[in-house]
């Protein structure tokens, strides 16, 4: 999941696990200190914030996927047009694909990133 990028030092099972234990501790509280009535509509809010969480996490991760297939989408249309004025124009056979070329090349002179240099 992306939004655990920044806790690179520990796994998704290890967070999860944490904040599963963290949660029931704070229902186990909130029913000793406040009673049971508290405890069950606190559960229920957990609940219910669980599941919309896993929905959102899910739709993120669905939006994700269409946006990287539409990247790669457009990015087949800029070089099949391109491959078409390649073929058009006999007098610069070539010349997209070696513009390319140089255009990578001095993208990784210059130390761009690889995203960057795909971009």
């Amino acid at each position: 999941m992306k939004f655990l990028s920044r806790y690179k030092r520990f796994s998704p099972v290890v967070l999860w696990t944490a904040a599963t234990v963290l949660t029931a501790m704070g229902l186990w509280v909130s029913v000793v200190l406040f009673g049971a009535t508290v405890g069950v509509v606190l559960a229920a809010f957990l609940a219910l914030g669980g599941v919309g969480f896993r929905i959102h996490t899910d739709r993120l991760a669905q939006t994700t996927r269409q946006i990287s297939d539409a990247g790669r989408v457009h990015l087949a249309t800029v070089e099949a047009l391109a491959t078409a004025i390649d073929a058009r124009d006999q007098i610069g056979i070539g010349h997209v694909r070696r513009t390319q070329i140089y255009a990578v090349g001095i993208g990784r002179a210059l130390g761009l990133s690889q995203s960057d240099i795909e971009a």
